[in-house]
């Protein structure tokens, strides 16, 4: 994480970014996410202020081909101690079946059936303030929160539980919601009693 912030004046700002890297549980599984974020307000006169904020950042994740409830991911840890992947000599059996458990080791199908996915991310805001008389304030706000995904999974054509006959697809998804947001805001003091509308 790095952030620097300042000001000179009537202008503040503010800016940051950060990496973040880590292993999921599942076997041949990460994540990577950078992100950056930047905060501009500055104090134009005694009646406007003006701001900026912008966000972004991105992701990569691997993930494990095989679904939770599959008896090659998740479920593989219900399977007898006794069914292990390894042979005697030590050696593991990575493209076959364990003998007796009726499955490929979990790892081969992991290896074999591949899949990954990246985000986009983006979220700029701004907003304007007047004060065109004492106590009373108008703001408007606008901003925008959306991203971009894809995905790809896939089966090796050398994966022995299909042989050649390798499979590829590819997902893509796009959102983007916008706001605008306008207020009105009044307040007035008479000695302790306070009146905001």
């Amino acid at each position: 994480d790095l952030s620097i912030s300042g000001g000179a004046g009537k202008t503040n700002y503010y800016i940051s970014g950060s990496y973040y890297k880590g292993e999921g549980n599942a076997y041949r599984s990460n994540f990577d996410r950078y992100t950056f974020r930047s905060n501009l307000n500055s104090t134009l006169n005694d009646w406007m202020q003006i701001g900026l904020n912008l966000s972004f950042g991105t992701d990569n994740r691997l993930t494990n081909g095989e679904q939770s409830n599959s008896t090659n991911f998740g479920l593989a840890y219900l399977a007898q101690p006794w069914y292990s992947p390894y042979k005697a000599d030590g050696s593991e059996y990575y493209d076959q079946v364990i003998p007796g458990w009726g499955r490929y080791n979990p790892k081969y199908i992991a290896d074999k059936n591949p899949g990954n996915g990246n985000n986009l991310q983006f979220n700029p805001s701004a907003y304007v303030t007047f004060t065109p008389i004492k106590n009373l304030t108008f703001k408007s706000q606008g901003g925008m929160d959306g991203y971009v995904y894809r995905e790809t999974n896939g089966r090796l054509p050398s994966s022995v539980t299909a042989p050649g006959a390798g499979t590829l697809s590819e997902s893509y998804e796009r959102k983007i919601t916008k706001t605008l947001t306008n207020t009105l805001e009044y307040k007035y003091s008479i000695g302790q009693n306070n009146l905001t509308a």
